[in-house]
């Protein structure tokens, strides 16, 4: 399989196909996949202006998922959920031109590509930038490059409510001290992380991080983590407020130094 639309027949304008009522696309295991319709030197527009859930897994190796088409405002406006595994190519899987489309997005899931750096094409210096608005659950696995999740980028998923985090060994921290909103964190395997929420900004206060809608924290082989934040534990005080959490778990595999640093310390 290299294309999943035919070539153009004699005559026909090689132009811009609309799938107006398109609701899902899933293509997996294509190992010789070259773009949706066309050449892949010239292939064609394609827009979906229904869409509602993409999934590509195990599809030819690209640098660009989305070939480039980002300028049809119709196309993608209507995505609740992206899933994407087995690239080694992609450096990013959201361009900064492609956020103001996703305001529909609600979950965004990435597995298993060994270059990729960013989730969102930005980082923690750009923050004027169109926020997922909707997105709620971010599951990101096997992504061993992986040095920003986007929580840093001036706040660009305000409604994250599950955040969970596997196999990503680059990642030293998960979330800023801003996001508070959070109902799950999970965080697992991921070998140079050192805390979970980061180092406070010039001019914050070091004072009571709250947590007021967590009910699930599971923390698992995470060998050099020596603080929930903070460079040493008794720097800072972290609060859960007990009435809101209902279920609490940390699997202590890979984390003995942690555990004991809490305890010491009196954080329950």
């Amino acid at each position: 399989m290299k294309r999943i639309v035919g070539e153009a027949k004699q005559g026909e304008i090689n132009d811009v196909l609309v799938f107006p009522e398109l609701l899902c696309l899933r293509l997996e295991l294509l190992p010789n996949l070259t773009s949706f319709c066309g050449e892949e030197t010239d292939a064609c527009k394609v827009e979906f202006p229904s869409l509602k859930d993409l999934k590509i897994e195990n599809v030819k190796d690209t640098s660009d998922i989305w070939e480039r088409d980002y300028n049809c405002e119709s196309s993608f406006c209507k995505l609740r959920s992206i899933s994407v595994q087995g690239f080694s190519r992609l450096q990013t899987i959201i361009p900064v031109v492609m956020l103001h489309k996703l305001s529909n997005l609600q979950s965004l899931r990435i597995s298993d590509c060994s270059s990729l750096i960013s989730g969102v094409g930005t980082d923690a210096s750009n923050i004027d930038v169109s926020r997922l608005p909707a997105l709620s659950h971010l599951y990101l696995n096997g992504l061993p490059c992986l040095t920003e999740t986007g929580l840093k980028s001036g706040n660009l998923y305000p409604n994250l409510k599950k955040l969970e985090i596997n196999d990503c060994h680059s990642l030293t921290n998960v979330v800023p001290r801003d996001v508070m909103h959070l109902e799950e964190i999970i965080v697992g395997n991921c070998k140079k992380m050192k805390r979970i929420v980061g180092e406070a900004k010039q001019g914050e206060i070091n004072d009571v991080l709250v947590f007021p809608e967590l009910t699930c924290l599971r923390l698992e082989l995470l060998p050099n983590l020596t603080s929930f934040c903070g460079e040493e534990i008794d720097t800072y005080k972290v609060l859960y407020l007990y009435s809101f959490l209902q279920f609490f778990m940390l699997a202590v595999f890979g984390a003995y130094k942690c555990v004991q640093n809490f305890i010491q310390n009196d954080m329950w």
